[in-house]
């Protein structure tokens, strides 16, 4: 559930930042994982 809920938060950002590079998106999504990975002190991938 949690998995499913944060993919679709990824896929949201994606949407509104399609207009940057892709490598930019994809630095910018790293990040949010990384916040979420080091708050939480889990991996869900």
């Amino acid at each position: 559930m949690v998995k499913k809920k944060i993919k679709d938060k990824a896929h949201k950002k994606e949407s509104m930042i399609c207009t940057t590079t892709s490598n930019q998106a994809l630095a910018k999504l790293q990040a949010k994982v990384q916040d979420y990975i080091d708050t939480t002190g889990k991996k869900f991938l």
